[in-house]
């Protein structure tokens, strides 16, 4: 009983033990020092061959290193870079936008597919694209909800851009799904807006 207590045959200690050999051995290759105990396995091999080695698993190791930098830095470092855009490029990507034409085209579609979720987010599309085509508020990229709750405030039925702001927050920030009933109050809303 006590002899199987202190036998050690388990696979992590043949690889603790591969492990060691293998650290001697690099040990041996790089400064030419015989160790204590026996290498095993491990071949001799000239000392060029063996700094080459250490020196590539090295180079491996460090370019790994950099590349998992890069992986974690590049999203931010492509957030900053949209933001620095110049005005005349960030005008550009706004006049490739939809209309307020495409965007109500585009609800009538996801109405009819019952996807009233999209079908809303549309109408508050067709909204923002409607204040930026009547000069009311013009397209700003960095433009919150809440910037524009306050843009609206003085427009004539602000209740009816609210309540689509209101609703896009709900898309946005909540889990609840759209029913047909609110999405026909959107509609209203936008068809109000339009009467103006």
């Amino acid at each position: 009983m006590a002899a199987n207590y202190f036998a050690k045959n388990s696979l992590g200690w043949q690889i603790q033990q591969l492990q060691q050999r293998f650290s001697e051995w690099v040990e041996f290759q790089l400064f030419n020092d015989p160790p204590d105990i026996p290498l095993g396995s491990f071949p001799s091999l000239p000392g060029w061959v063996a700094k080459l080695a250490l020196l590539l698993m090295v180079a491996l190791a460090v370019g790994w290193l950099c590349w998992l930098g890069v992986q974690l830095v590049l999203p931010e470092l492509r957030g900053w870079l949209s933001q620095r855009q110049s005005p005349a490029q960030s005008l550009a990507s706004l006049q490739k936008t939809p209309g307020a034409a495409v965007w109500l085209r585009r609800s009538r579609e996801w109405q009819r597919q019952g996807n009233y979720n999209e079908a809303c987010r549309a109408l508050y599309m067709a909204m923002l694209e409607r204040l930026h085509e009547t000069q009311q508020v013009p397209h700003n990229l960095s433009r919150t909800d809440g910037e524009y709750r306050e843009c609206v405030r003085y427009l004539p039925q602000p209740q009816s851009y609210q309540f689509l702001i209101t609703v896009h927050e709900q898309l946005c920030f909540g889990n609840a799904a759209i029913s047909a009933e609110v999405f026909q109050r959107c509609q209203r809303a936008y068809q109000a807006i339009e009467r103006q």
